[in-house]
């Protein structure tokens, strides 16, 4: 006889992902209990799967209660169920037992559903190679630049490798300087849990939009970043420094809010990683020689623009709006709301749209030479 447990919103995988579904009118110890069905976060893969299988002989309004020794994830890692209650099991007897995470033994595995997303083309695909490929998931490879415009807003890149993320942003996450324009320019790295989170948190609280940058090297990109990462210092700790920040973040420069900011460090990362998305090719007026050079940006809110227009160009196909892709495979599980601008997250907002307006994609700005303002001490 082998002993099981129940399981309930919240509990893990083994693969790293999570249940996010439950009924919160059947709880034990205020959670909330997980049957067949509910949807189940990955570890390893993007997007979202449920839960298969379930007690034959327990249901809830009609769906078998999720159980360690029946169920399974039925994402590709087809990962087990991790229980984190333990006061609350059942018993299960067998005689083809295996090992189940070496805590009990488990039943017959449960044929597993499909992902949420993209069922039928998976089916297609799974059907003869049993693993995420590109079809299944169209966020398994890319580079995209992700853009948020509240107050001074934000940009930065994330590397989509074989369903692996990596994120790289930079900003004033140290010391800052006079007025909060310059201080320690922080590059900090994330990957799994933490990325995800600040996907949600970006997507959710500060409404950005990304964009899929297909003409880019996903190795160029991710080398680009990490060849500045591995380059930097441990930031000195300040009382507001995030723990994602003392854990990841390495100094690689002066920040300077005119002209080194998050929006100069990822044009400049994407164009070095081979990028033409920035270039620029106009005749002379005056001379009638063609002239080549590129868009140079220092504020969010001119990237964006900027962006958002490539994206409208169905001839090239360089930049795609990937935003609601996101938000399909990154549910607002956390329920997020849109941030608020303070008095002088306003007025710094108010500065960057006078800046956008007057033109900053002009192909030199502040970032050219590396700002105006002086460096804190």
């Amino acid at each position: 006889m082998a002993k099981g447990y129940y399981l309930f919103r919240g509990d893990k995988t083994a693969c790293g992902g999570k249940i996010i579904d439950g009924y919160t009118d059947h709880q034990f110890f205020d959670k909330d209990m997980a049957c067949e069905g509910h949807r189940v976060t990955c570890g390893k893969h993007e997007g979202l799967y449920r839960i298969a299988g379930g007690l034959d002989t327990d249901d809830i309004h009609g769906k078998r209660i999720a159980g360690t020794l029946h169920s399974r994830s039925s994402c590709p890692c087809k990962s087990r169920l991790i229980p984190s209650n333990w006061d609350d099991d059942y018993d299960f007897t067998t005689e083809s037992a295996e090992e189940n995470l070496g805590l009990s033994q488990i039943a017959s595995l449960p044929k597993l559903p499909e992902p949420i997303q993209h069922a039928q083309v998976a089916k297609k695909h799974n059907d003869y190679a049993k693993t995420c490929t590109p079809d299944d998931n169209p966020l398994r490879d890319g580079v995209y630049i992700w853009v948020e415009v509240q107050e001074t807003g934000h940009a930065f890149v994330s590397v989509h490798i074989s369903n692996e993320i990596f994120v790289y942003t930079y900003g004033r996450f140290g010391r800052v300087g006079t007025a909060g324009l310059t201080g320690d320019g922080i590059l900090l790295f994330m990957k799994g849990d933490d990325a995800r989170l600040y996907y949600r948190e970006e997507l959710y609280q500060r409404e950005a939009v990304v964009y899929k940058i297909n003409d880019v090297g996903l190795f160029s990109a991710k080398s680009e970043f990490k060849k500045l990462w591995d380059l930097g210092t441990i930031p000195l700790v300040t009382k507001d420094m995030g723990e994602r920040t003392k854990r990841n973040g390495r100094v690689i420069d002066e920040y300077d809010l005119t002209g080194s900011n998050c929006t100069t460090h990822t044009v400049n990362a994407i164009n070095k990683a081979g990028s033409h998305v920035f270039d620029t090719r106009y005749i002379s007026t005056t001379t009638g020689i063609p002239i080549e050079g590129h868009e140079d940006f220092t504020i969010p809110t001119s990237l964006k623009k900027y962006l958002s227009e490539k994206s409208r160009d169905l001839e090239s196909m360089n930049v795609i709006d990937f935003t609601s892709e996101f938000k399909k495979q990154y549910p607002n599980i956390n329920g997020f709301t849109p941030t608020e601008s303070n008095f002088r997250g306003k007025a710094f907002e108010a500065a960057t749209e006078g800046l956008s307006e007057a033109g900053s994609s002009t192909g030199y700005s502040a970032g050219s030479i590396g700002g105006l303002t002086c460096p804190h001490d």
